[in-house]
């Protein structure tokens, strides 16, 4: 039985360039995977071994009050909770205020 949309010769050509793209992709596979693989996996273990620490300097993050969230300076904040507070503590009161330096007045 003939084929009646495409000729023999056409078939063939066709054919041929197919194969020949397969046959290319899977030759520079080989010769990628095969014969480099050790020039290949040398660079790919010194890219993953390079750090480079960048230093960059983070800007002031405020809300829409002014009132500062998040800065790039170290920043100790003192709080109490009144309903933890025991009167044993209230007895430190007088050396934290000298730790913080502020006056006992404010801590209470």
């Amino acid at each position: 039985m003939k084929s009646v949309f495409i000729g023999r010769f056409r078939y063939v050509v066709v054919l041929f360039g197919v194969v020949f793209a397969f046959c290319s992709v899977g030759g520079r596979l080989i010769w990628l995977q095969v014969w480099n693989a050790d020039r290949y996996k040398e660079i790919a273990l010194n890219a993953r071994k390079q750090i480079v620490a960048i230093e960059a300097r983070r800007g002031d993050i405020v809300d829409s009050k002014g009132n500062l969230l998040a800065t790039t300076r170290s920043v100790v904040e003192v709080g109490l909770d009144p309903h933890v507070v025991e009167d044993v503590d209230r007895l430190k009161w007088n050396d934290l205020s000298g730790y913080l330096g502020v006056d006992v007045g404010v801590i209470e």
